[in-house]
């Protein structure tokens, strides 16, 4: 992959532990052509390794300001640096734009899209969102969008002001799990009032009553879903058992959680040829070592980011031999049919694989 060095503009935040981060950018940069929905890496380096990460983009296409948005986590060495102790000026190596889960508005369509969010899942949406409502002015736009409490919620005053300027055409729906005594929409009224929304989790019965308030007879639909592995797979669940085609369900893995490891040990010490960037590479494999762990040890510098199956950032067709991945949730059961596998989880089944990075 190819890293830039861009320098922090401006920092955000956007609620106790999330920042957008704008970067200094040419107007003309080749970063800025990118889809409502894809995400960046980032790279730093923390002590003697170079981690990266996916980060999602949450500014639209065609804005100079590039922007994307960090939550913390509990033991992320990436986001809580970005977080916690990233500065204006300071210089950040960037590369992109990637990801499948985007779209493309279109201004002479009426459409109901339907999004459902949870926590940091709202980061490549409120791209999507932004989009929609300036370039789609016919179609509807509905978010549900879940987070412990108001303390908790990323782009708050910024949904809201999103839903006032767009009355009638921008409908949100905030659901708390630990909703707390006090609201914190305090720049809506004189003083703070209780929680008075949505309490609880995005289940199938909360989505069910979601889609009836807001159903549109004879509209076209589509279904946009981003949050944790377990979180994605119970939302498209219950749009599968409400007839929604498969065509029209979108989805980004934040997360994968361990229970859905499928993992196997092999024995083999296998070949893995292919090629990346147009050139060919050729390496052999320890023992139930996964592709990408090879590419890494050999320095060949592969494309990847999350390595935990998520983001597809390490994607790549299988030309021949058989692989097992051990978590493959960035794919779609049709992508997966057609060869693609993820280097980060696939380990060889076969004496020899071949891969070919350039799809």
């Amino acid at each position: 992959m190819i890293f830039y060095s861009l320098i922090v503009k401006q920092i955000i935040k956007e609620s106790e532990d999330a920042r957008s981060i704008i970067l200094d950018i040419p107007v003309d940069h080749p970063l800025l052509q990118f889809k409502a929905g894809q995400f960046l890496n980032i790279q730093i380096h923390h002590k003697n390794e170079v981690l990266q990460r996916c980060y999602s983009i949450s500014s639209i296409p065609n804005n100079p300001n590039l922007q994307f948005t960090v939550k913390a986590v509990k033991g992320g060495i990436v986001s809580n640096f970005l977080v916690n102790q990233l500065k204006v000026n300071d210089v950040l190596e960037v590369s992109g734009p990637q990801g499948h889960f985007a779209l493309a508005p279109n201004d002479e369509v009426r459409r109901a899209h339907y999004f459902i969010a949870a926590g940091s899942g709202i980061t490549p949406i409120y791209s999507m969102i932004q989009t929609l409502l300036e370039n789609e002015p016919k179609s509807s736009i509905y978010l549900l969008y879940g987070n412990r409490s108001e303390e908790d919620i990323i782009f708050k005053e910024k949904l809201a002001e999103l839903q006032n300027k767009f009355e009638g055409q921008f409908f949100v729906e905030h659901i708390l799990s630990k909703a707390g005594k006090k609201s914190m929409f305090g720049f809506l009224t004189a003083s703070k009032e209780k929680w008075t929304g949505l309490v609880g989790r995005i289940n199938e019965q909360q989505l069910k009553i979601f889609l009836q308030k807001y159903s549109i007879l004879n509209v076209p639909a589509q279904y946009y879903i981003c949050g944790p592995g377990l979180f994605i797979q119970n939302i498209e669940s219950t749009l599968k058992d409400l007839m929604v085609p498969i065509k029209d369900i979108h989805k980004e893995y934040f997360s994968i959680e361990p229970v859905q490891i499928d993992s196997i040990s092999t024995n083999l010490a296998s070949r893995v040829s292919g090629t990346y960037q147009g050139k060919a590479f050729d390496i052999l494999l320890k023992p139930n070592e996964k592709i990408l762990d090879g590419l890494l040890r050999e320095k060949l510098n592969p494309p990847y980011s999350c390595s935990s199956g998520a983001c597809a950032t390490c994607i790549a067709k299988l030309v021949s031999g058989k692989v097992h991945m051990d978590v493959s949730m960035a794919l779609d059961q049709s992508e997966i049919e057609a060869g693609y596998i993820l280097t980060c989880q696939a380990k060889p089944l076969t004496a020899e694989v071949e891969i070919n990075y350039d799809l």
